[in-house]
């Protein structure tokens, strides 16, 4: 998230009007699910069966739990605001009739 906003911030690249913010927060929480290479390297780093093994890979399932969490807060939100929209549009383009279809 930092990187994209210094790169947005220092350069003359702009994001997309359709996307804010928020949603790449929501992103950037739901990248820190992806612990199958922590896991991984807790295995390598620690002793199976010595207590840092063990709370390294409780620590990896928690963090991984938060992260999916706090997406889902942004998330949900966020997926009915996009469907307020889609609604609006849609009703929008129901008022006005189509000028190629067959009378």
């Amino acid at each position: 998230m930092l990187t994209t906003w210094l790169v947005v911030s220092v350069t003359r690249i702009r994001l997309n009007p359709a996307l804010r913010w928020v949603d790449l927060t929501g992103v950037d929480f739901l990248a820190g699910i992806g612990f199958t290479v922590s896991l991984l390297i807790g295995e390598l780093s620690f002793a199976a069966g010595t207590p840092a093994y063990d709370n390294t890979k409780v620590a990896i399932l928690i963090a991984s739990i938060v992260a999916s969490l706090l997406a889902a807060t942004i998330f949900v939100p966020r997926n009915r605001h996009y469907s307020r929209i889609r609604e609006a549009a849609a009703a929008d383009t129901a008022v006005v009739p189509d000028m190629n279809e067959d009378r």
